[in-house]
């Protein structure tokens, strides 16, 4: 019989692949970002959704987006305060 790849990774086997920890895979999970499927006690991810998620996460080809205005008003001095209060 030929050997089937298994298209499930384990947490810790999938965090190796992303370089983070189990703990940051369930986040992941947790947080709708990364699908995984539950077999009796144990999570697993499918290779393709690893895949996927590595690609969404991508940031090297997006365009650098243009460089918000700078809105925060200035903070006046005590003393332009006072004039302004005096006026």
């Amino acid at each position: 019989m030929p050997e089937v790849d298994d298209p499930f990774r384990s947490l810790a086997n999938t965090g190796g692949q992303l370089n983070i920890s189990p703990r940051s895979v369930i986040r992941e999970i947790d947080r709708g970002k990364l699908p995984a499927h539950k077999f009796g006690g144990l999570v697993r991810i499918r290779q393709s959704d690893i895949d996927a998620y590595i690609e969404r996460s991508r940031r090297g080809e997006v365009a650098p987006a243009e460089p918000e205005p700078n809105v925060t008003p200035r903070r006046r001095s005590r003393r332009t305060r006072s004039r302004e209060v005096a006026a």
